[in-house]
Order: C-alpha cells, then structure tokens, then sequence
C-alpha cells in the first residue's frame, strides 16, 4: 500500500460468518432474555464527538472466534504493514441517531482497524460509512485555493460485510451519522482497534543469535535518523529487508510510508524515505543457508505513549 492512507480488504476472516451468526442469535428473542445478556452494552455518549454503543466481543461472539479473528489480523499486520501489535478489538453497534464525530486518534497507533460484521448490502439506513479526510485537508495546498467541497475534501468508505479497512490513526476520520433503523441485527456492526509497531522482527535462515550484532547496529542507525529529521518529519516507515545467504541486502521493499513533511519548506519526505533505504542497502549480514526476510519499522517524530 506505501503510501496510501487507508486500504480496504474484503472477505478477510473466514470466521465472519459463525461472528454474524453469534450477533444475530444473542439479539434473538429479546423477550425471553435472560440476565446474563442484560448490562452487556456500554452507551458510549461524548457531546458532538461519539454516539454508539459498544462492548467487548466475547460477551456477545463466542471467545474462540474472537481469538481466531485477532490473531489473523496480527499474522496480516506485519505481513503487510510490518507492525506487529494489536489492540484487542471493541465489538461496536450503531443504530438510528449514532455516529462519530470527525477526530483522529494519533496517540493511540500508526494504524487503526474497522472489520465490518454489518450486512451492508441488505441495510435498511442511510449513512454508517467511515469518513477520511484526505492528507491535504487542514494542511497548506496551493489546491486547496479552488472552491470545492463534499468529497473532494474525504472519501466514504462503506461498511460491507466481512471487509477489514485500516487507516492513519492520524487522519481526520468519523462515521457518518446512521439514519432508519432501532433494530440491532439490522444496524451497524463493527469490530475496531489500533495497530503499532512491536520493533525489528526476523524470519528466515539466520537465527536471532546471529542478526544481534547487526540488529544493534540498526538500532543505532534508527536513533540517528530521528534525531536528524524527527524535528522536521513525522511518521512511520515499514521497511521489508530481503537478504541473501551471502548476507548482502538484495531488495528493500516499503510496506509502507507515511512520513510526512511537519513543514512544507522541507524536501519531500519521499526524499527522506529513499536516503534511510539507501544506508539500508550497504548493511552486511552473517552467511546463512538461505534467505532471511527482516522488518524495521522506522518512526520520526513524536513517538507513541
């Protein structure tokens, strides 16, 4: 994804389903409810800014699920973003009158996650889809001069069934106000959490005895870099290294890159970017029988609580 500030995922857990089902069923009846499915949901009211009620999963989906979901989502983290904790989820419903105000949340993560369990293409409200606001927006743009409005200023993501979206934790987002519905198995129902970086990890033929030296030698290189342009950048580099068994670095590749410039007098921090790669790409590893894949993420900037 590089760049990109949010990617949409669809049919990502083969659990989504049996989840679905758990949802449906705990709603089932609601006369014949039983003590133990009151006092299950939270109110989560703050004035101008969240109306929706949430939870935690296993109260509702039964926990194997929720593990099984969790740890999917850990294994495609730092497969794709290279970041490798994540948050427990909140099981989240909105019904008529919900939503959340526009906010970002950039001291929680790097990245938050949706995993939409609403059976969108069957709604019977209007509004629910999760709104980003574009880089630009409450940055200095000479485009920005031009009149424009609405959807030049954000995209609205829709929440289809079975579909995970992970975004900037620092993008203005929020979830447009769900309008048509009081009936919980008809509204909108989402899983949701933050996603960080857990450090330098490594898989292939070099054990982790053996990349130490290396690995400090990084982790000197990482200081340097956020002391030489954390003041003027902020944001997260995910760098996966191929290296061969003759220990030279073969490719680097970004998972992704959302550095971006804290001041627009600043060269581009896709500048930025390629001079880290480059001093990335003269490192020397030990002889292995194979290859060896390591994941840095780098962090500029003010770093995370």
């Amino acid at each position: 994804m590089s760049r990109e500030r949010y990617l949409v995922c669809p049919n990502f857990c083969p659990e989504a389903e049996a989840m679905r089902q758990a949802i449906d069923q705990h709603f089932a009846e609601p006369d014949r409810h039983q003590a133990h499915l009151h006092q299950v949901w939270n109110y989560w009211y703050v004035p101008d800014l969240y109306t929706y009620l949430r939870t935690e999963p296993e109260k509702v989906i039964p926990k194997p699920l929720v593990d099984a979901f969790q740890q999917r989502l850990q294994a495609w983290c730092a497969q794709y973003l290279g970041l490798t904790e994540v948050t427990r989820p909140w099981l989240s419903l909105y019904v008529a009158g919900c939503g959340q105000g526009l906010h970002n949340d950039s001291r929680n993560g790097r990245w938050a996650y949706v995993f939409s369990l609403t059976r969108w293409d069957q709604r019977q409200f209007q509004g629910g889809e999760t709104l980003v606001m574009k880089d630009e927006v409450g940055r200095p743009n000479p485009r920005l001069i031009e009149a424009h409005a609405g959807s030049s200023f954000y995209d609205l993501v829709p929440s289809h069934f079975n579909q995970l979206v992970v975004f900037d934790d620092r993008v203005i987002h929020g979830v447009r106000p769900l309008q048509g519905t009081m009936d919980p198995r008809e509204g909108r129902l989402v899983m949701h959490g933050h996603i960080r970086e857990g450090g330098i990890f490594a898989q292939g033929a070099l054990s982790r005895e053996a990349l130490v030296p290396v690995l400090q030698e990084m982790g000197q290189y990482l200081e340097r870099c956020v002391t030489t342009y954390g003041p003027y950048y902020h944001g997260l580099l995910s760098l996966r290294l191929q290296v061969g068994s003759q220990g030279r670095v073969e490719r680097i590749h970004i998972l992704t890159d959302r550095i971006l410039e804290v001041d627009r007098n600043c060269k581009p921090a896709t500048e930025v970017s390629a001079a880290i790669c480059e001093v990335f790409k003269h490192l020397s590893f030990p002889q292995a029988n194979g290859p060896t894949y390591i994941t840095v993420p780098v962090s500029l900037g003010m770093p995370l609580p």
